[in-house]
């Protein structure tokens, strides 16, 4: 029997028959099926695609059969003596029959034997648990693909959700739009509604005052005109309203606000010679820096023809960012009137990475700078301006830049950290008290006397002649005043021949303190106030006597 090949079916009976016998016979013979002998057309029968698969699937399995029974056929027998395979010799490890085992001494000398029954058996069990261990790894994979198909209905119903949340956004945004734009317009219409009714005022008295001028005879047009020149007056001095202009601009809270700077090219005629470009002052935009890049002379093949414009990124996150940006040059002639329909701009999207520069090779053609007003004094002005596309983007760049910062500080700690260990613990901190002038005083006076006692030890002191010369002179001076002034030095003089033998620098210390005492009178303000203290200088004090630093220290002593 012939393979059928491209099987229909008789819709009457259900009998298969080969599209090309069929037709043949509908269209040679007669109408009819050629089993049931029921009427047929060739538009009638159906097509049977499943028969071809299960022909394919046949056939497989037919050729697996056949494979299988041959190859078990020629296993089966020994290729020595034609007998079957019954026993396993487990030292070779292959299948071999009896006489191999029994009399083949040579090949299987001392070598261990099973059935092959018990080796089947073993195998059969071996392989029936692999098939289960692979059959628990189906059915766990199959698990998995139903967890990711699962995942996936999640991931497209989170992507549903969040397309309905943006569009509700967007509509909510809409409708603030639309109110910013009612408010907007409704002060703008106010105040044309107001203007066009003072308009249409004026336009109505003209006309009528123009009719009744033309009507008036010259006498009452006489009498009546200052009448009409009141009138004039009145409207003349009216106060318009003050304009309240309305910034053509509106909040977005999906696309963040344009950044930039200008660069002004003054003498550009000159700047056309050279060949290297000019750079802007850079801006920072979110700790990105980026500066224009002008070719005032064209670069590459536009040379001496185009004007070039490039925006370049100077730092910024590492990687491939979007960035919108434009790029307008300055129509002079236009700029003082504020009107900006005249100058040339740039607006594109590119990718940038750090040191990259996109822009513009033909931005405008040299020699119609002039002609069309943006070279006006050799000075051309360009202005630039860039934003990040969405608001999540600019806190990712605002993070990056953060993150720098911290980095920044901490190696500045670092720094400092070890900057601190290299001072030399000998050195003393510098205190941050500040002393007070009294207690500044007196550790000087300290240290004075001190070197006035070391001193008095080694017998260099002043001689007694030079304090009897100073002594008299201070006593006729003395002599002429009502109230002398209180002297540490006169003091010191009128008492060092007084000194008693063997008398120590504290003892006469002692005496010269109490003398000063005693010497004060109410009469006389107080030499030993807290003003006077304050007002005494380390400078004097390097030059006082021993004895003046004595009655110092008295006074301190006293004051304390």
């Amino acid at each position: 029997m012939e393979k059928i090949q491209d099987a229909h079916l008789c819709p009457h009976c259900s009998k298969l028959c080969c599209y090309s016998c069929m037709r043949r016979w509908l269209t040679e013979q007669r109408s009819q099926c050629p089993h049931c002998r029921a009427t047929l057309h060739l538009h009638e029968i159906v097509n049977c695609r499943w028969v071809e698969d299960l022909s394919e699937q046949l056939d497989c399995l037919n050729s697996t059969v056949n494979v299988g029974s041959i190859r078990q056929s020629q296993e089966q027998r020994c290729e020595t003596h034609n007998e079957q395979l019954s026993v396993f010799c487990i030292s070779c490890n292959s299948t071999i029959c009896h006489r191999c085992a029994l009399f083949d001494n040579s090949a299987h000398n001392g070598h261990s034997f099973r059935p092959v029954e018990d080796i089947y058996n073993e195998t059969i069990a071996q392989l029936g648990e692999s098939c289960d261990n692979l059959k628990t790894k189906e059915e766990m994979i199959k698990k998995d693909i139903k967890e990711l198909d699962k995942n996936i209905k999640l991931v497209q119903q989170a992507k549903e959700q969040k397309v309905r949340e943006i569009r509700t956004a967007v509509e909510c945004m809409m409708i603030d739009l639309e109110k910013d734009l009612n408010n907007k317009l409704t002060t703008l219409l106010s105040q044309k509604n107001h203007l066009v009714n003072e308009s249409e005022q004026i336009e109505e008295f003209l006309h009528d005052c123009d009719l009744e001028v033309s009507r008036m005879p010259m006498s009452q047009l006489i009498n009546n005109a200052p009448r009409f020149k009141r009138t004039i007056s009145a409207m003349q001095n009216k106060q318009s309203p003050v304009l309240m202009s309305v910034y053509p601009d509106f909040h977005s809270e999906v696309i963040p606000k344009f950044e930039g700077g200008n660069l002004i090219i003054k003498s550009f005629s000159d700047k056309m010679i050279q060949s290297e470009p000019i750079y802007s002052l850079p801006i920072g935009c979110n700790g990105v820096s980026w500066r224009l890049k002008v070719y005032p002379n064209g670069n590459g093949i536009v040379r001496d023809r185009y004007l070039s414009v490039f925006l370049e990124l100077t730092s910024g996150p590492a990687g491939v960012s979007r960035y919108d940006y434009r790029i307008e040059m300055v129509n002079q002639l236009n700029e003082q009137i504020n009107d900006k329909s005249k100058n040339v701009l740039r607006e594109f999207t590119s990718d940038f990475e750090i040191g990259e520069c996109w822009g513009y090779n033909r931005f405008f053609r040299l020699d119609l700078l002039i002609n069309e007003g943006f070279l006006q004094q050799d000075t051309l002005i360009l202005k630039f301006s860039v934003r990040p596309p969405t608001y999540y983007q600019k806190c990712r760049e605002q993070q990056w830049y953060l993150s720098k910062l911290e980095l920044e500080r901490s190696v500045l700690l670092q720094q400092f950290e070890e900057l601190k260990q290299k001072i030399p613990a000998k050195v003393k901190p510098i205190s941050r008290e500040i002393a007070s002038p009294k207690k500044k005083l007196k550790i000087k006076i300290q240290s004075l006397l001190d070197e006035f006692e070391c001193a008095e030890a080694t017998g260099h002191l002043r001689s007694p002649i030079k304090d009897q010369e100073v002594q008299g002179a201070s006593c006729e001076t003395a002599s002429n005043m009502v109230h002398p002034p209180l002297s540490i030095q006169t003091l010191y003089d009128n008492e060092f021949q007084n000194r008693f033998q063997g008398e120590t620098a504290q003892s006469m210390f002692e005496r010269l303190s109490r003398l000063f005492e005693e010497s004060d009178n109410p009469d006389r303000p107080s030499p030993i106030h807290m003003n006077n203290v304050n007002n005494i200088a380390l400078d004097d004090i390097e030059h006082t006597s021993p004895s003046g630093l004595l009655i110092i220290t008295s006074q301190l002593n006293f004051c304390f």
